[in-house]
């Protein structure tokens, strides 16, 4: 909730599994969440972006600006739920554009990224107890 970077590396070094990176309720804009995942990269903490609604052009903000595990809102039916899965992977699985260059792929680096990012776990993370269901 600090929106600071500095908080959120302190917090991870401080020797928590995850933390919260919450765009619902608080006023952070892109550029504060890549600052605060850069932040968090360094260590082992996993980040859990909240992201502020369940539409896939911010979903796929987010996780080219490097967020792997997403917290949907508002999601309370199986259609939403299938739109929340579909942001988040690439096609034929999902609907995810492709950024050859963003931080998601390290920056054109990960060999292969399209290719495995759907199968690799370590890549995205959209898990039940991740996904609230009202």
């Amino acid at each position: 909730m600090s929106a600071s970077p500095l908080v959120a590396e302190a917090t991870a070094w401080a020797g928590f599994d995850w933390a919260v990176v919450d765009m619902e309720h608080t006023p952070l804009d892109m550029m504060e969440v890549v600052h605060i995942l850069q932040a968090l990269s360094c260590t082992s903490i996993v980040p859990i972006t909240r992201i502020p609604t369940n539409d896939a052009i911010f979903v796929k903000r987010v996780m080219d600006a490097g967020a792997r595990t997403l917290m949907f809102p508002f999601v309370e039916n199986a259609m939403q739920a299938q739109q929340a899965v579909a942001a988040m992977k690439y096609p034929p699985q999902g609907i995810r554009g492709m950024a050859a260059m963003g931080r998601a792929s390290r920056f054109g680096t990960v060999q292969d990224y399209f290719k495995h990012a759907n199968a690799c776990v370590q890549e995205t993370c959209l898990e039940p107890w991740v996904m609230w269901v009202i």
